[in-house]
């Protein structure tokens, strides 16, 4: 489970799993004044009715703000899920951290090939 950073993404779904991958979110878990941290732990704990799950087709498309709405995507546990995600900023020239940069490619800006 995370919050992204950025304001909000797209996510296409270009070739759904033979099994797992399904997106599930808790819809407006924080906000910018109340953190709602008793909220996060019933999600953690996986014992919140406040979570949905969604099983997208191969080309849909999925807006989401996920600043705000706790994510994550359930593992693929039959085939490959190949996704097209756009994120979006508010303001010019905010790129993503290393740590996140990482887990969305597997390597930090230093290592990136050119």
């Amino acid at each position: 489970w995370h919050f992204d950073n950025s304001e909000f993404f797209v996510n296409l779904l270009l070739k759904k799993a033979s099994g797992g991958g399904e997106f599930e979110f808790a819809h407006d878990t924080r906000t910018d004044d109340d953190p709602n941290y008793a909220i996060v732990q019933q999600v953690l704990s996986e014992s919140s009715d406040l979570t949905h799950t969604v099983t997208p087709s191969s080309g849909s498309l999925l807006v989401f703000r996920g600043r705000y709405s706790m994510h994550r995507v359930k593992p693929v546990t039959d085939g490959e899920r190949i996704t097209a995600i756009l994120t979006y900023e508010q303001q010019p020239g905010v790129m993503m951290n290393d740590y996140t940069r990482r887990k969305f490619f597997g390597r930090g800006l230093s290592e990136a090939r050119v």
